[in-house]
C-alpha cells in the first residue's frame, strides 16, 4: 500500500473531513470518490493530521501552505528522492495568489490545476473543479419567482483584509509576507482583479434603485466590519436577509443554496476572482441547477465551455444601473430561453467536463506516476 498525506489549506477539512460528502460541495463528492478509487489501486489517503507527512510515501498539498515555514515543516526532516511532492491548485487565485506563482513550484514533482496554460510538461496535469451537475428545480413559474438573489459572503481583499468578518486579524500582510514568491505587482496590489467589491457596488446600487428586487444571503451585509481596522463601520445593506439561517453558521446557508435560489428568476454567480486562468467555481451551476439564470462574471473565456445563451453575461453592460434594469425588466420568453439552455447544457456531454468523475481520473493519473 502505497501511503498519501493529504495538506488541506482549510484546518476545517482536516481529520478526513475533506472525504466527507456534502449535499452543498462537490469537492467534498469527488475527493471521497477519488479516495476510493486510489485505495482499489493500493493507494492509502489520509489528511496530515492522520497520517504525518514524514510516514507517507507521497505528500499531496492542496493549495500551497499559508507560509513557507508550514511548508518546509512538512516536508523535514529532508526528503529522499522517491517521497513524491504533489501541488493541487484549488483555491481561487485571489485566495491563494501564492499557489498560481510558477516560482513556487520548484519543490514538487507533479502539478494538478486549473489553469491549462501552466500545463506545459508531462508533469503538469489539468483538471476543472469538480461540480454537482444534476438539476433540482422545483418548478416554480416566472410569475411566482422574485427578481434576483446573491448568495455570498462580503469580504475584503487586500491590505485592509481581515480574517473572517469583524476580526481584527491582518489576513493581507500575512499574505504578502508569508515566506512565498509573488510579483512585484501583486505585493503592490494584492487585491488586483477581485470582484468583491463589484458585489458590494451591484447590491449598493440595487439598494438605491430597486430595492425590493435583490435579495443578499451571507455574512457581512448588515454592517459588520469586514477590515481589520475597528472604524469606519459600513452601513447595513438594505437588501441583506437573514430568514434562510436557523443560525448563524456559514453552511446553513450554502446547504439551503439550491431550493432558496430556486425561487427567483437570476442568481448572481460573480467569482471572486476575474480573469483568465480557468478558475471556473461552482456558483454559476449551482444558479443553473436551481431553475434560475445566472448573472456571470469572472472567467473571461465563459463562453467557451458554457453556452452564452444559458447566462447573463455581466460584460455585455457598461454599468450596474443598465444590468439592474435588464434584469428587472426582463420577459419571460426571453428568460426562460436562458433557462432552458441552462437546463440542456447541464445534460450534455459537454457539461461533463465540470464532473465529478474528471477530477478523479485525473487524480488518479497523478498517483499513477508515483
Amino acid at each position: 500500500m502505497i501511503n498519501v498525506s493529504i495538506v488541506p489549506l482549510w484546518h476545517q477539512h482536516r481529520q478526513n473531513r475533506i472525504f466527507k460528502p456534502k449535499k452543498e460541495k462537490a469537492i467534498f463528492e469527488a475527493f471521497t470518490r477519488w479516495r476510493d478509487v486510489a485505495r482499489s489501486e493500493g493507494f492509502a489517503l489520509n489528511t496530515d493530521d492522520i497520517l504525518p507527512p514524514r510516514d507517507a510515501d507521497a505528500i499531496w498539498f492542496i493549495d500551497l501552505p499559508r507560509t513557507r515555514e508550514l511548508f518546509n515543516q512538512a516536508v523535514y526532516p529532508p526528503r529522499d528522492s522517491s517521497k513524491k511532492l504533489i501541488l493541487q491548485a484549488l483555491e481561487s487565485p485571489i485566495l491563494s495568489r501564492s499557489t498560481h506563482q510558477p516560482a513556487n513550484y520548484t519543490p514538487f514533482d507533479y502539478l494538478l490545476t486549473y489553469n491549462k496554460t501552466q500545463c506545459h510538461t508531462p508533469s503538469h496535469f489539468h483538471y476543472r473543479i469538480p461540480n454537482y451537475l444534476k438539476p433540482e428545480s422545483n418548478g416554480h413559474s416566472f410569475s411566482d419567482r422574485k427578481c434576483m438573489v446573491m448568495i455570498n459572503s462580503n469580504r475584503m481583499e487586500g491590505w485592509l483584509a481581515a480574517s473572517k468578518v469583524g476580526t481584527r486579524k491582518f489576513a493581507g500582510l500575512r499574505k504578502v509576507f508569508n515566506g512565498w514568491k509573488l510579483s512585484l505587482r501583486e505585493i503592490i496590489v494584492p487585491d488586483q482583479q477581485e470582484l468583491y467589491s463589484w458585489r458590494r457596488k451591484f447590491t449598493r446600487e440595487a439598494d438605491r434603485l430597486f430595492p425590493s428586487e435583490l435579495d443578499v444571503y451571507g455574512h457581512g451585509w448588515n454592517g459588520e466590519s469586514i477590515i481589520w481596522l475597528p472604524w469606519p463601520r459600513p452601513k447595513p445593506y438594505r437588501c441583506a436577509n437573514h430568514d434562510l439561517l436557523e443560525d448563524p453558521q456559514r453552511m446553513k446557508v450554502f446547504a439551503q443554496k439550491i431550493p432558496a435560489t430556486s425561487r427567483y428568476r437570476f442568481g448572481v454567480a460573480v467569482e471572486n476572482y476575474r480573469g483568465s486562468k480557468g478558475y471556473i467555481s461552482e456558483k454559476i451551476f449551482d444558479v443553473m441547477r436551481s431553475g434560475s439564470v445566472p448573472v456571470y462574471l469572472g472567467e473571461e473565456s465563459i463562453s467557451e465551455f458554457i453556452p452564452s445563451g444559458a447566462f447573463v453575461d455581466v460584460r455585455h453592460f457598461p454599468n450596474h444601473r443598465s444590468l439592474l434594469q435588464y434584469l428587472t425588466q426582463c420577459p419571460e420568453p426571453e428568460w426562460r430561453e436562458m433557462r432552458d439552455a441552462g437546463q440542456a447544457f447541464l445534460s450534455s456531454p459537454q457539461a461533463n467536463q465540470f464532473g465529478i468523475s474528471q477530477f478523479v481520473d485525473t487524480a488518479m493519473s497523478v498517483l499513477r506516476k508515483i
